[in-house]
């Protein structure tokens, strides 16, 4: 008699994972009961598989079902990203810091952008409040600044804390000015990112100040990225390089929103 082995319940636990997610790369989007036909399990296993792989920033719940979190055509590794536009990036960064008074509390974001503005600002007086690992990691070793991270499940591909524990913390935080990145931009939707459970993360923090500023070099108004955080009158001022089209920097400022030419 053939015995057949039952996999591990960690192993096929991470399989079905991935099943999901290839499931929903093809079909854009799917039910809980057709996932749950599909796979041979309960629709009860299947809900919290889909909360776990959101958390994970994989996915986003939708009612009865999910869609995928992440345009993958539109992702490029966070450290690609930090080599591009090094220099629109480095100008951009060294404006957004004299924006900034000593013994401000900041909020920065994820991005390779808000990178260069945190090198900017080693020795002044300053609480910096981050979802960002790079950013902390390249201030630590500063004496003279207070770091604080939130907590969050870590998404790989932009070094950012995000979720609903990274949320939560953002409801209890003011500070003085926030510092945003974006992957996308369109003058009526607004400001957008590659990931849909970023974009909710990014959307708390509007609410931690009555001043934010978003860092992006013209690359970033091309066209929009998948999930929108940010309508542009949400916004109080832009920081971009020489390179922006002109006519969306007319679309701008015929919304009397402040764009800066760094």
């Amino acid at each position: 008699m053939v015995s057949f082995r039952k996999p591990r319940r960690d192993n096929w636990m991470n399989e079905r994972f991935e099943l999901i997610i290839n499931i929903l790369l093809k079909e854009k989007k799917i039910s809980v009961g057709e996932l749950s036909s599909r796979l041979g399990v309960s629709e009860v296993t299947i809900r919290k598989d889909l909360t776990e792989l959101e958390k994970q920033g994989r996915l986003l719940r939708r009612y009865g079902g999910a869609i995928p979190a992440e345009n993958p055509q539109q992702v490029v590794s966070h450290l690609k990203r930090v080599s591009q536009q090094q220099d629109e990036k480095h100008r951009i960064a060294k404006f957004a810091a004299s924006m900034i008074n000593d013994g401000e509390n900041i909020l920065l974001d994820a991005g390779s952008t808000i990178l260069a503005l945190a090198k900017e600002l080693h020795g002044r007086e300053l609480r910096i409040v981050t979802n960002n690992l790079a950013v902390a990691n390249e201030l630590i070793p500063d004496e003279k600044i207070v770091v604080e991270v939130i907590g969050g499940t870590l998404r790989k591909a932009s070094g950012a804390l995000v979720g609903p524990w990274a949320c939560r913390s953002l409801e209890n935080i003011r500070v003085d000015k926030v510092f945003l990145g974006c992957s996308g931009f369109d003058p009526k939707l607004g400001f957008s990112s590659e990931n849909a459970v970023e974009a909710e993360t990014k959307q708390k923090m509007l609410n931690c100040a009555s001043e934010i500023i978003i860092l992006a070099d013209h690359t970033k108004f091309s066209r929009p990225a998948f999930a929108n955080f940010a309508k542009l009158d949400e916004i109080t001022k832009i920081v971009t390089d020489r390179k922006m089209d002109d006519n969306i920097l007319k679309v701008i400022r015929m919304r009397k929103k402040e764009i800066i030419i760094a």
